[in-house]
């Protein structure tokens, strides 16, 4: 009636049951490692708006104090006296050739690259223009359209 098969079926889960309940083998959680950073440890800024991450592993991070990159030691704060057209960032996206397209609060749009930080790659003024999203369409391995999503003016591409 009872097959070999089901035996060792049986004796397996009776077995791994009394290991578990004895405590020879423990199941624990995954514990995350999460550090706090804030104007009282070592970011500056108190509001972050948008983050991503460039391929050598470097954050970006859009604050309403300028672009702040971190290396997983140190914060930099990159602004208007580093190529910036304003200090306030909204958000931020990346383009194939390491430039950060910025959106701003006011000011509109500026293009900035770490190995040009001080200077100003490309500034698109849009007054009275709060930049909410920007987004990077390829049409093909070097050509994109730059969509620039405002709050209340529109998509200008």
């Amino acid at each position: 009636m009872w097959s070999n098969i089901h035996i060792y079926i049986i004796r397996y889960v009776y077995i791994t049951l009394l290991l578990i309940v004895t405590g020879v083998i423990t199941m624990q959680a995954q514990l995350a490692n999460v550090k706090q950073f804030n104007t009282e440890t070592v970011l500056n800024q108190r509001y972050v708006y948008g983050l991503s991450q460039l391929p050598n592993r470097t954050l970006l991070l859009s604050t309403n104090e300028g672009l702040v990159t971190y290396d997983g030691n140190i914060f930099i704060n990159y602004t208007t006296k580093n190529g910036l057209a304003n200090d306030f960032v909204t958000c931020h996206t990346t383009d194939k050739q390491g430039n950060v397209w910025c959106g701003h609060y006011q000011n509109g749009v500026s293009v900035w690259n770490k190995n040009n930080a001080s200077k100003k790659l490309l500034s698109i003024e849009l007054k009275n223009t709060k930049v909410t999203a920007i987004s990077l369409y390829y049409t093909s391995t070097k050509t994109y359209n730059v969509y620039v999503f405002t709050m209340g003016k529109g998509t200008y591409v």
